[in-house]
């Protein structure tokens, strides 16, 4: 399981960072999907995104830092203010005029988000998420 955290303050509106988070978003999706890993999407504010094209942005989002689950993706632009240190996995920084700083205080490792493979595929092998999808069954000829 991945949990993805999407940015939707105010400043994800500009420069068409929202058009760039829904293709990352389901890009991210898609390729979990292909790897038999499921997906939660929420706001930073925890709340529960059922329909990625359905986002509202707001100026008045705040981090909830308690709700925040293990296995966690952030894509942002980075513009908010956060005291955190190290609650994601990794992030995905979106934008020309993103704050990557401000992403490295909070995220473990930061990508860019042409760099989706390679974020993803740290997050996977880091956490071992593809073998905690493995069972593995009695072998009844046991010699």
């Amino acid at each position: 399981m991945i949990n993805i955290y999407i940015d939707t303050s105010g400043s994800m509106l500009e420069m068409g960072k929202d058009s760039a988070l829904l293709y990352l978003a389901k890009s991210i999706e898609d390729y979990c999907s292909f790897k038999d890993i499921n997906t939660n999407f929420f706001t930073l504010d925890t709340q529960v995104i059922k329909d990625l094209t359905s986002i509202k942005f707001s100026n008045d989002i705040k981090l909830d830092t308690n709700k925040i689950k293990s296995n966690n993706i952030l894509i942002s632009d980075g513009l908010f203010k956060s005291e955190e240190g190290s609650i994601f996995d990794i992030s995905f920084s979106i934008g020309i005029d993103s704050d990557t700083l401000n992403l490295k205080k909070i995220s473990t490792k930061v990508f860019s988000n042409d760099n989706i493979i390679d974020g993803l595929e740290y997050l996977i092998f880091t956490n071992n998420l593809l073998n905690s999808n493995i069972t593995q069954e009695e072998d009844d000829d046991e010699w």
